[in-house]
């Protein structure tokens, strides 16, 4: 049997799907049998911030006890509060899965928590753990085209970092490649505009 859940909490989407499995007349499997509640957890698009615990529950659909040992986190994008559970024939355990994005390098976050039980069946499983984090600032264009340039001739060109949220972003410095320059100031508010919304910089490069 299978069940479909799609429960939305802001912009959270967790897809659960409960795997029940049977031996013949409906008997419980022989041994041990492990049932997630879900093998997915898509938080769609999320500020870089550590998230709240999202509970992951450990059905022991056989006829024996089912030990888990280890949990891994095969990314340091999240944690699991357990490294090891055992649930008995018939009972539901659980466990939790914490993003830790705050300090996450990049934005495509696609992480994985593992589980190894005496299930013989399904010895290893994996649950994924997928997010879009929305960067803290955006940098307009992405890239600067000189061409071609003679000996001698001085070119100069210019890009944004423009703060992508409500959050001031403090440009410090800018460390340039041998043969050019850089220099950043911050673009002031003009006449009319918001003073107190995070200000972008200008960075020029020659």
């Amino acid at each position: 049997m299978f069940n479909m859940y799609r429960i939305g909490v802001g912009r959270l989407i967790v897809a659960m799907g409960c795997f029940f499995l049977l031996g013949a007349w409906g008997e419980p499997i022989a041994g041990p049998s492990l049932s997630l509640s879900t093998t997915v957890i898509d938080l769609g698009t999320v500020k870089p911030v550590d998230g709240p615990p999202q509970v992951i529950e450990v059905r022991n659909t056989g006829t024996e006890s089912l030990r888990i040992d280890p949990i891994l986190t095969l990314c340091t994008c999240v944690e699991v509060d357990t490294p090891s559970m055992v649930v008995a024939p018939g009972e539901t355990g659980s466990f939790s899965i914490r993003t830790l994005l705050a300090t996450y390098p990049g934005n495509d976050v696609h992480g994985k928590v593992r589980l190894y039980s005496n299930d013989l069946a399904q010895p290893e499983v994996d649950i994924t753990v997928r997010a879009e984090i929305t960067p803290e600032y955006i940098i307009e264009p992405s890239q600067l085209d000189f061409g071609t340039v003679k000996a001698g001739v001085t070119a100069s060109h210019t890009f944004i970092v423009q703060p992508n949220g409500d959050t001031p972003v403090q440009v410090e410095r800018v460390v340039a490649s041998r043969g050019f320059t850089a220099t950043v100031e911050e673009i002031r508010p003009k006449n009319g505009e918001t003073k107190d919304r995070p200000r972008p910089y200008r960075v020029t490069v020659t």
